[in-house]
């Protein structure tokens, strides 16, 4: 009951088992580096956050070992002394964002940051441990069964440290205890403070960098122990911080480390210039964020996204720490245990879904079905383009005893515009990991496996009509194009614990209680997230009914209740098996936007009737302007022939080609001109068309297409017809069927033809493999006619590439020199050394522009 001593400001003393108490006011211990920085405005955008996660298990990962560092004790104790290596002392700055749900009495409570060397304390230059303190606050809300939510959003530095792979951040959660009003007017007092829980992550992750994001791990009982072999979790509560490094500054005046500042002023006022300058009064923002550059850029932009381009609302990057990943040193996942599987919501589905549901299934890698069909269906309250589903299912893995047990789950609607039944694409979840690898187990009887306990978000795979949704493998799906910006939030529980009020709750997804490691947006993402945020397309309900007035008279429709329409909205989307393989129309999700544009790739040509060295050249028309007047602004031509390939069959490695800013006509198309280097002169060999736009629409016609080249150059009369056909309301296609039959055109004599791929920016991914002979879904255009079809799909033969290779020249030569020469005969710019070398099989374009993609889920 003794009353406990307090600094300036209302800090308590603080009885940490780091050092001894001492009054706020006083001057603080060399090292501690403190900069805790209580956020105001600033991250406004997560005010709403209320900390309302779903459970971790009871055992929790310990990152610590015993032999968890490279170096020895006594090259340790070198490294903390200054000396052996030359590891550069840097600032490790932590944002302190919240931690909850947890009963503490509604007492007022902060994190303490500490930084440790494998088991032992860091020191800083002086020798002190590391310890910084955020500021002592109130629960900022509560969860339904009372359990407190704390907020400090508050950031605290930790100087002169040297950081390498054993380094951990270990957070202390420190409670105070409330002295009750004595009855003589002055008022409830702050006492002592301890320690109730705690938590440690990684400063640098596998690659050595710091990691990204918000950082979310599961808070651990007493007591605290790095080395312990197991570690228990605290009942569902877990800790948000964000972690970062900055050089250290020496040119920079510290302010005495050790001593807590809140909403940007000092604790009490005034502090001594440690310099000797008298008193320093400290502004309204810390000093290293006032200093601009690079650090500057990277807090302002994490106030909004944590992607450049990217708003949080769209996608908020997060990490679960220890969720059973690899190096995790809790509790083997027993099955008896059970577990409880929640699909919560999708997000970001493809535009013309309409109402939604889930069909799924468990089953094993080996494609055992280990427990029956589930069918969930969209909530009505929700969005159609993100709908919620808030559904649980509880299984007895007890019966099943396979560690490979995974979640396939199958999305269906009912399509925009046909009213047809569709698949939207597939979710694979595989439920435990291997500890030791971070992957799903191989074995069925694998032992020691853990649960992927928590929130995640999970990637939407395409839906193709080439195989059985009930017969396809695992790896299939996997293998599939991701649909650019769509998710599923899903979250695994162990049975056991399922109910508690931290788990029933469905977590906002802003509230980062989703691990979306695996869907770190691709550059595609970035420009489509914000376009998809704008468009959150029209409630459940509403698109439900749209689809009831198609169906039902006005009078029928009047007389139905809303539970009538749920019914039949259900069977509207009943089915008799899993496997629908009547995929999504997924050309049909976006209509053209100009900003965004589209991408063209020219893949190959066939059965080409010199053997010679070939280029395509793809131009647009309107406006044509390479054939009028020579000028070559949007003219591309192919750079990158596959040497393995034949001189009458190429393949072309460039990939797509990306056209931005493009206004929609009707009759717009791509001119693809095939030329041969004959001598020092590109002579013409055919030519072909590809229409841009589906007839009478503005969705772009995408997809992979084998075009037959007519005989002889481009003819510019064509393209004036185009023109006016455009005019009369005719489309391209009727425009060259009756070029056709007038016989002003002719296939070239043995049937050559090229291969091409057309995608909206929208879509960028969903092409991955190159079209060829043997590429499935490639189409030919209607005027072909199927008598002909089969003259065009006959083999070709030729030699290869290789074989037309001066003796004694570089293959990479040979080839930048052809195209030089092609490029000059053209007319076209060409910068010797800008294009990349084919040697090896052909590769499929990928959309990344990162290092840091996602690697596979299943870890």
């Amino acid at each position: 009951g003794e009353m406990r001593p307090t600094g300036p400001g209302g800090f308590p003393v603080d009885d940490t088992p780091g050092g001894p108490a001492r009054p706020a006011s006083a001057s603080p211990g060399p090292g501690e580096g403190l900069d805790a920085v209580a956020e105001g405005a600033e991250g406004a955008a997560d005010a709403k956050s209320d900390y309302s996660y779903g459970s971790g298990s009871d055992s929790g990962s310990a990152y610590g070992s015993d032999s968890d560092s490279y170096m020895t004790d006594d090259s340790r104790d070198r490294l903390r002394r200054g000396l052996g290596r030359d590891f550069p002392r840097v600032t490790v700055r932590v944002m302190m964002e919240g931690a909850g749900p947890m009963d503490l009495k509604d007492s007022p409570a902060r994190l303490v940051a500490a930084l440790y060397e494998g088991h032992e304390p860091s020191l800083d230059v002086s020798g002190a441990p590391l310890r910084s303190r955020g500021p002592l606050m109130e629960p900022s809300s509560h969860d339904r069964g009372g359990a407190a939510r704390y907020k400090w959003r508050a950031r605290v530095s930790l100087r002169g440290v040297q950081v390498t792979a054993a380094t951990k951040l270990v957070l202390e959660l420190h409670a105070a205890h409330v002295i009750k009003d004595d009855g003589y007017g002055g008022g409830a007092a702050v006492g002592s403070e301890e320690v109730v829980a705690w938590a440690h992550i990684p400063v640098l992750d596998s690659n050595g960098e710091t990691p990204s994001g918000l950082q979310v791990t599961p808070l651990l009982q007493l007591p605290l122990m790095l080395s312990a072999e197991r570690t228990q979790r605290l009942e569902g509560s877990r800790v948000e911080v964000r972690v970062w490094t900055e050089p250290e500054n020496p040119s920079r005046s510290p302010s005495p480390p050790g001593t807590p500042r809140v909403g940007g002023g000092v604790a009490g006022g005034h502090l001594e210039d440690p310099m000797g300058g008298g008193a320093v009064v400290e502004s309204a923002e810390p000093a290293w964020l006032k200093g601009g550059g690079a650090a500057q850029a990277e807090v302002e932009a994490n106030r909004k996204e944590d992607v450049p381009g990217v708003p949080r609302r769209a996608w908020r990057e997060v990490r679960h720490v220890g969720a059973g990943g690899a190096g995790g040193k809790g509790e083997a996942f027993q099955p008896g245990d059970g577990l409880v599987f929640c699909v919560d919501a999708a997000r970001f589905l493809p535009p013309n879904v309409t109402i939604t549901r889930v069909v799924g299934r468990v089953i094993s890698a080996a494609g055992e079905q280990l427990a029956p069909d589930f069918i969930i269906n969209a909530r009505l309250d929700s969005l159609a383009f993100s709908p919620r589903f808030h559904n649980r299912q509880r299984f007895a893995t007890g019966r099943w005893n396979n560690a490979t047990a995974t979640a396939l789950l199958q999305i269906e609607t009912i399509e925009k515009g046909t009213s047809q039944q569709r698949t939207v694409g597939y979710v694979v979840f595989p439920f435990f990991v291997d500890p030791e690898t971070g992957e799903p187990p191989t074995q069925t009887m694998a032992r020691g496996y853990r649960l992927k306990e928590g929130g995640w978000q999970i990637p939407v795979y395409a839906a193709t009509a080439s195989s059985s949704g009930s017969g396809f493998s695992l790896k299939e799906v996997l293998a599939r194009p991701k649909i650019p910006c769509a998710s599923v939030l899903v979250r695994a529980l162990v049975a056991t614990r399922a109910d508690a009020p931290a788990n029933k709750a469905v977590p906002q997804y802003e509230d980062g209680g989703y691990d979306s490691s695996i869907t770190y947006p691709v550059a595609v993402e970035r420009r489509l997230f914000a376009h998809r945020l704008s468009q959150p397309g029209p409630p459940v309900r509403e698109a439900m009914l749209d689809l009831a007035r198609k169906t039902f008279a006005p009078n029928v429709l009047s007389g139905m209740t809303e539970g009538d329409l749920e019914r039949w909205m259900a069977k509207r989307l009943e089915r008799p098996e899993f496997s629908n393989e009547k995929p999504l129309n997924y050309r049909r999700s976006d209509p053209y936007v100009p900003d965004l544009g589209f991408h063209v790739a020219v893949d190959g040509a066939y059965r080409l009737s010199k053997a010679a060295f070939h280029v395509a050249v793809t131009s647009l028309f309107p406006p044509g302007t390479f054939y009028s007047s020579k000028a070559s602004d949007d003219v591309v031509f192919t750079q990158q022939p596959d040497i393995t390939s034949q001189l009458q069959a190429p393949r072309w490695r460039d990939g797509f080609h990306a056209r931005q800013h493009v206004i929609h006509e009707p009759n717009l198309v791509v001119i693809v001109d095939m030329r041969a280097l004959v001598g020092r002169t590109a002579t013409p060999v055919g030519w072909a068309l590809l229409p841009l736009f589906e007839e009478g629409s503005e969705y772009l016609a995408s997809g992979a297409f084998q075009l037959p080249l007519f005989q002889g150059p481009v003819p510019l009369p064509l393209l004036q017809d185009l023109v006016k056909a455009q005019a009369e309301g005719k489309g391209v296609m009727e425009v060259i069927a009756s070029w056709l039959d007038d016989k002003k055109v002719k296939f070239t004599a043995d049937k050559s033809s090229v291969y091409v791929r057309l995608l909206e920016d929208q879509r960028l991914g969903m092409l991955p493999e190159p079209a060829g002979p043997n590429t499935p879904g490639v189409s030919m255009p209607s005027y072909v006619g199927a008598k002909l079809e089969s003259a065009f799909v006959k083999k070709s033969v030729g030699k290869p590439y290789a074989k037309n290779v001066p003796r004694g020249v570089p293959a990479e030569e040979y080839v930048t020199e052809s195209n030089s020469l092609s490029a000059a005969s053209l007319g076209l710019p060409y910068v010797r050394g800008s294009a990349g070398f084919g040697a090896g099989t052909s590769v499929g374009y990928t959309d990344s522009v990162t290092d840091d993609d996602t690697g596979s889920y299943l870890s």
